[in-house]
C-alpha cells in the first residue's frame, strides 16, 4: 500500500466542495468526503488499475459527483494533483508539481 500527499491546492478543493455541498444539503458535504476518502483509499491498493491520463497523471471518477480525482504515481507514495470538477477548465492543474 502507498502513502498519500495531497497538494496544497487539492486539499483546498476538497475543503472548498465539502463547504459548498454542506451548504446546499446539510450532510452532503460529508458524503462527499466520505466517497472522497474511499477513492484514496481504492487508489492507495491499485494505482495503476484507473485510467492513465494527461501529464504522466491518472484520473479516478467519483461515482456520485461530478468530481475526478488526478494523481501521479511514484515508487512509495501518490500524489493527488487535483481534485477536479468535471465541469470546469480541464487542465488548470497541470503547473502543480
Amino acid at each position: 500500500m502507498l502513502q498519500i500527499e495531497l497538494h496544497p491546492e487539492a486539499a483546498i478543493e476538497v475543503e472548498e466542495t465539502v463547504s459548498w455541498y454542506e451548504e446546499k444539503v446539510k450532510g452532503l458535504g460529508l458524503e462527499f468526503l466520505n466517497e472522497f476518502e474511499n477513492v484514496l483509499q481504492k487508489i492507495t491498493y491499485s494505482p495503476n488499475f484507473w485510467l492513465k491520463y494527461k501529464f504522466d497523471t491518472y484520473r479516478f471518477f467519483l461515482h456520485r459527483f461530478p468530481y475526478a480525482v488526478i494523481y501521479r504515481k511514484g515508487k512509495k507514495k501518490v500524489q493527488v494533483i487535483a481534485v477536479m470538477h468535471l465541469h470546469r477548465k480541464p487542465f488548470y492543474w497541470k503547473r502543480r508539481q
